[in-house]
């Protein structure tokens, strides 16, 4: 760009000035627009691209956006100045272009001043400009806290009353998606904006005859709702109600339903107006009912949004039961009924799971496994995975427990967790589940007589999969205490070295201690001790791990591994391991020398030296540090 220092306007932006160079008006013509829109066409999108939208998904340069902002500042073509708006305006969409846009051309007190000097909607072209600028705006302020403030302080929020107040439909939707925008998340503005009546204009606008000025006015409405005094505000003046009403009487129109449930969803914030939608308008049946027939994505997504919680809730899961929703949410889930979108099936699979998780309903329930079992082969892999899911929450209580092992039914999920051509969300609900059913000690025996040690195994090499990893890693380690042959399972397949390589896993801290337990607890079965050093010596540094943890409990499991193996007849495996020497000093540095756990390893320590143990000038240095001397040991 060439700059002229004489006549070049300088902007603040956000941690850094920039310059926007003088230019000619009579430059500013319609070739020249044209050809920057043929330019701004010609850039790649970042995603695909509606065929009507040269803008959507582009991430624009910095000279597509100042040549069009150049037209707005200084054209004199009213025409043009409306078309330069409206690309800016679709280009504010994409965040990268509204940080631009925003922050270095500082436009707020340009386009305030263009909608208040252009509100006239006699002419259509001047009109237009005030319109556009009103669209750029809302957009710039989309999850842009700098320019809420910035807008706040140029006196954005009288302009936005008056443009609520304007009697045109166009200009009224606009007007709320700017409202929306401004509102959103910041406190402050919504009650500026409601200390000056806007609330009352978007409550008019919500019973507009325009049916997309009422969705923009709901969603305004919904961001607006940021503290309790606005919100009952809104309830003394019947919204609740009236949006129960739209709800329950609107047909094929999911957008102003999802418009109106999100003004629900931000009142009930307050638990005086979320007590009343519960219990005075039947809140739970009205969604589920609402849920059933829904079509469009997002109103699903925004009913399970708002359902869920109640579902999770031991609270609200009562209520459920009372409303006799439970029959109604396993119909859609379980039975299909209705045939409704394969998004509510997943939506009602949710939260019949969730609700599962609450004893009354799972008893009641269980005689639906065989038929979860079945949804585990359908040919919708969510379907599956809430299967899985709703599977985990019913194995829960003890005597559930008992009866999946007693009647064979851990066996098909053992099977099944096994497999790897079975979805790996559900093998981790499965994994999930049958650590709930080997909790109770009757049950391990039988779990290891049918292969749980081997399908857990399966899961330890899923190294994308942390979750399922630690699952895994936890039922194992549930097993080895009081399940006969589950050592021997692990320590004659290849689980023992999966073990021994996670212990050095480094990107998860859970798994890698997890796993050195598991490796702890088998150097502690006489039977195991013997085969895992001589098949892989590097399970040795799952030990010295623990003792290196700062954690009693690990430092204790270490302590117990190293006294099985100095007390074993491969003792000698350790004298050359100066890291068991560091490992015991870590512990006996990390307490009081009185305590148990560092009496246990000033003890092993002893044993060592007398099992022909070294002890390195550097280690001895620390523990004559810690008042320990070779003499005393």
């Amino acid at each position: 760009f060439f700059y002229l220092q004489c006549d070049c306007t300088m902007f603040q932006g956000p941690g850094k000035e920039y310059h926007i160079p003088d230019v000619n008006p009579e430059e500013l013509t319609q070739n020249r627009l044209s050809e920057l829109q043929k330019e701004i066409e010609l850039v790649p999108a970042e995603t695909p691209q509606a065929p009507y939208d040269p803008i959507a998904s582009k991430k624009l340069e910095k000279d597509h956006l100042e040549g069009l902002w150049q037209f707005v500042r200084v054209c004199q073509d009213d025409a043009l100045v409306a078309e330069a708006l409206k690309w800016l305006g679709d280009a504010g969409r994409i965040i990268q272009n509204r940080h631009l846009i925003g922050g270095l051309f500082q436009p707020l007190p340009k386009l305030l001043q263009l909608i208040t000097d252009n509100m006239n909607e006699n002419d259509q072209t001047k009109f237009s400009i005030a319109k556009m600028s009103v669209r750029l705006i809302a957009n710039l302020c989309f999850d842009n806290p700098y320019i809420r403030e910035k807008l706040t302080e140029a006196g954005g929020p009288a302009v936005l009353l008056k443009c609520l107040a304007h009697s045109d439909h166009e200009f009224q939707r606009l007007a709320c998606g700017f409202s929306a925008n401004f509102c959103a998340c910041t406190e402050s503005v919504c009650e500026i904006i409601h200390s000056g009546g806007g609330t009352d204009l978007l409550l008019k606008l919500t019973k507009s005859e325009d049916d997309n000025v009422q969705c923009m006015a709901a969603r305004a409405l919904k961001n607006i709702c940021e503290t309790d005094a606005i919100r009952d505000y809104l309830a003394t003046c019947g919204v609740l109600e009236q949006c129960i009403r739209i709800l329950r009487d609107t047909e094929d129109d999911d957008s102003m339903v999802s418009e109106f449930l999100g003004v629900i969803s931000s009142m009930v914030v307050t638990k005086s107006i979320l007590f009343d939608f519960l219990f005075k308008f039947n809140g739970l049946k009205l969604l589920v009912s609402v849920l059933k027939k829904a079509e469009l994505v997002q109103l699903i997504s925004d009913i399970s949004d708002l359902l869920l919680p109640f579902a999770e809730s031991p609270e609200f899961q009562p209520h459920f039961v009372q409303q006799n929703l439970v029959d109604e949410i396993e119909g859609v889930f379980l039975r299909n009924e209705s045939e409704p979108r394969i998004e509510v099936r997943v939506c009602m699979g949710k939260i019949y799971s969730a609700l599962l998780a609450y004893d009354p309903i799972s008893h009641e329930r269980f005689g639906n496994l065989e038929v979860l079992l079945a949804l585990l082969d359908d040919e919708e892999h969510e379907i599956q995975v809430m299967s899985g899911l709703a599977i985990s929450n019913l194995a829960r209580g003890d005597d559930i427990c008992l009866r999946l092992v007693q009647e064979g039914v851990a066996k098909k999920f053992i099977d099944r967790m096994g497999s790897e051509s079975t979805d790996l969300r559900v093998r981790h609900y499965l994994c999930s589940t049958l650590r709930n059913v080997s909790i109770n000690e009757k049950n391990r025996p039988e779990l290891v007589k049918m292969g749980l040690v081997e399908s857990c195994v399966t899961l330890l090499d899923k190294h994308d999969n942390h979750i399922i990893m630690h699952t895994a890693i936890g039922v194992l380690k549930i097993l080895l205490n009081g399940a006969t042959g589950a050592s021997d399972v692990i320590v004659g397949g290849d689980g023992i070295t999966k073990l021994i390589g996670l212990a050095q896993f480094k990107e998860s801290d859970h798994v890698r201690y997890e796993s050195a337990r598991v490796v702890a607890l088998l150097l502690k079965t006489p039977s195991a001790l013997a085969p895992i050093v001589t098949k892989d010596k590097s399970s040795l540094s799952s030990v010295t791990l623990l003792l290196n943890s700062k954690f009693d409990i690990l430092q204790k499991e270490g302590l117990a591994a190293t006294s099985a193996i100095l007390e074993s007849e491969h003792s000698d495996w350790l004298q050359d391991l100066d890291e068991f020497v560091s490992g015991l000093t870590n512990v006996i540095a990390s307490g009081e020398k009185e305590k148990e756990t560092q009496k246990f390893a000033i003890q092993l320590l002893k044993l060592f030296l007398q099992k022909g143990g070294k002890i390195s000038s550097e280690n001895q240095e620390k523990l004559t540090e810690l008042g320990i001397t070779e003499g005393s040991l």
